[in-house]
């Protein structure tokens, strides 16, 4: 794996000189701290280069992608989906790749060869193109599962195997391989048969436009003046939004030599990173979507504050684009770097579903877990100037956890610290 003031540089002065290039799958490690080194260090990189003579721009041109990288391509893409890392999807298989192919062999308790057999191959991919899919079998099984989307590999592997299924009512067309193998029967597009592919959105459509509706820009909730808990938290929620694009849009600004196009197209390489990390956040405990970002940020070698400084920007940008993976991927990472508050965010994307599925068990156990450390003294990062702010998202949050709105008389805020029910948070 690279150093980071290695990577650093190359990032960086690709950006400058050259289009963005796409890193490998086995160098799948050094991506993040790639994609910090481009869009940190620019600065650094142009005071360098002040006095040396300009470079030939030089533009390479990928080969033809044959069909057997195509294929090992999407191979990538479902093993990432199910966080088994193996590195940026570019269809070279290599040790990143089979490590992740281990690990998810693994899981399933197939040998760990590192190579996939026939049968494995097909487990994986049929749960996949099931998690796309997203019939709602599919989405009540991994928001109702411990094990998440991986959920979706334990009901294909025993499906395909004539186990007992995982999850009867969906129909699973077998057919045999010339191995001998099961796999899943394709039509001729290449699409599996027998499951429905009907997509089911999430969301309330887009998050944009949500938050430009009456009822968010309308008049602001008062601690005081507030009934149901709803406004209160779509207000704080939009305001945490706005206020992330500013303070990217300040610090793009400070970082010289890179235009905000060469930013975002930085950015743009966030989001396919930490989407496999996002797309636990529905079927995972809220303690393992921490642990395996901050797994996977200690493997990727970055600086922790290059890193830091890289999520901020990214998450304001990603709202601001509209690509919710690098904005809820950011919030993850500023999470696990040891800024707890951002984890409001998460509660919020969960409750609404914008990015992710919803799942109102997992957004209430992020959001109690986020206001528990505000009042346990983690740093703010909502709400400048605003010092009635964390009470009012505590209040809001007690309220839509089942707590009881005030009895008229002194304020309780101060004797309500800590007293956050907890029924419906289970991880």
């Amino acid at each position: 794996m690279l150093r980071v003031k290695l990577i650093a540089l190359a990032a960086a002065a690709a950006l400058l000189l050259v289009p963005v290039p796409r890193a490998s799958a086995d160098s799948g490690d050094a991506i993040l701290g790639a994609i910090v080194g481009g869009v940190i260090t620019g600065i650094a990189i142009n005071e360098a280069n002040k006095n040396k003579p300009p470079k030939r721009r030089v533009v390479v041109r990928p080969a033809p992608e044959s069909p057997q990288r195509k294929a090992n391509r999407l191979t990538q893409t479902a093993l990432n989906y199910f966080s088994f890392n193996a590195g940026y999807a570019d269809g070279l298989f290599g040790p990143q790749t089979a490590t992740g192919v281990r690990a998810y062999q693994g899981f399933l308790d197939f040998p760990q060869t590192g190579k996939l057999a026939a049968v494995e191959h097909d487990i994986l991919m049929g749960a996949y193109n099931r998690g796309q899919a997203g019939d709602y079998a599919t989405v009540t099984l991994v928001n109702s599962s411990p094990l998440g989307p991986r959920a979706l590999l334990v009901a294909q592997r025993d499906a395909m195997l004539g186990r007992v299924a995982s999850n009867p009512g969906t129909t699973v067309p077998v057919t045999s391989t010339s191995d001998g193998g099961p796999t899943i029967a394709e039509n001729d597009t290449g699409t599996l048969t027998g499951l429905p592919l009907i997509p089911v959105p999430t969301g309330k459509g887009n998050l944009a436009d949500f938050c430009g509706t009456d009822a968010v820009t309308g008049p602001r909730v008062t601690l005081a003046a507030m009934g149901e808990p709803e406004p209160a938290l779509n207000q704080a929620f939009c305001a945490a939004r706005a206020e992330a694009i500013d303070t990217a849009a300040t610090l793009a600004a400070a970082v010289e030599g890179v235009s905000m196009a060469g930013i975002e197209a930085q950015c743009d390489q966030l989001g396919p990173v930490m989407k496999p990390y996002v797309a636990n956040l529905p079927g995972m405990p809220r303690a393992g979507v921490i642990d395996e970002v901050r797994d996977f940020v200690d493997d990727s070698g970055a600086d922790a504050a290059q890193l830091a400084s890289t999520a901020r920007i990214c998450l304001g940008t990603g709202y601001r684009t509209g690509d919710l993976d690098a904005a809820i991927g950011s919030g993850l990472l500023l999470v696990a770097l040891g800024q707890p508050a951002y984890g409001e965010l998460m509660g919020h994307h969960l409750h609404h579903g914008f990015g992710v599925a919803a799942n109102e068990n997992r957004a209430l156990d992020w959001l109690v877990w986020t206001t528990d450390e505000l009042r346990a003294g983690a740093m703010p990062v909502f709400g400048s100037g605003d010092s009635g702010r964390a009470d009012l998202v505590d209040e809001a949050v007690y309220r839509l956890n089942g707590g009881a709105a005030p009895a008229p008389g002194p304020s309780k805020n101060a004797a309500s610290k800590g007293r956050l029910p907890t029924a419906g948070t289970a991880n």
